[in-house]
C-alpha cells in the first residue's frame, strides 16, 4: 500500500521536470535558421499542391460521372465492352484523327477500323485496332463464312 504514495511523492518532487521541458526552446537553440523556414514552406506548399491535385482529379471524375454527352457515352461504351485504358485511348486517338465530333460513332462504324482508312499516325497500331474491331463487331454465328463447306453446294 505504500507504493502509490511513494509514486505520488516522486511525481511531486520532480515538478521541476515539467518546467525544464522547454529548455530546448530557449537561448541559442531558439533561433530559426533560414533553411528551416525554407524547408517548412516547401513542405507546406507541397501539402497544398497535393491537396489541390486530389481535389482537381476528384472534381474531374465527378464532373464526368454527372455529365451526359458524347464523351460520357464514349467512356461508357468502352467500359461496357471491357476495353482497357490503352485501348480506350487508342480509340480516342482514332476518333480525333477522324475528326469525329462524337467519338462514340466508332462503335457504329466498323469501316473506320480498316487499315486502309487509318491515318498515318495510327497505321503502326493496325493489328491492335483490328483486334478491337473484332471484339466490338463480332461476326454473327449464323452467317456463312468463306471457308464453310456448305457455300459451294
Amino acid at each position: 500500500m505504500d507504493h502509490p504514495r511513494n509514486a505520488i511523492q516522486c511525481l511531486l518532487a520532480d515538478a521541476n521536470r515539467f518546467r525544464d521541458m522547454g529548455r530546448a526552446f530557449r537561448g541559442s537553440r531558439a533561433r530559426l535558421d533560414s533553411g528551416d523556414v525554407l524547408f517548412g514552406l516547401l513542405v507546406l506548399c507541397g501539402v497544398v499542391v497535393g491537396l489541390w491535385l486530389l481535389w482537381y482529379v476528384h472534381s474531374r471524375h465527378e464532373g464526368l460521372r454527372g455529365r451526359k454527352g458524347p464523351l460520357r457515352l464514349f467512356h461508357e461504351l468502352c467500359r461496357a465492352h471491357s476495353l482497357r485504358f490503352s485501348e480506350e485511348w487508342l480509340l480516342w486517338r482514332l476518333a480525333r484523327a477522324g475528326r469525329l465530333r462524337d467519338p462514340a460513332q466508332l462503335f457504329l462504324e466498323p469501316e473506320r477500323f480498316d487499315a486502309g482508312r487509318l491515318p498515318g499516325s495510327l497505321r503502326g497500331r493496325a493489328n491492335l485496332l483490328r483486334r478491337i474491331k473484332a471484339r466490338l463487331f463480332p461476326e454473327p454465328l449464323d452467317a456463312p463464312s468463306e471457308e464453310s463447306p456448305d457455300r459451294g453446294q
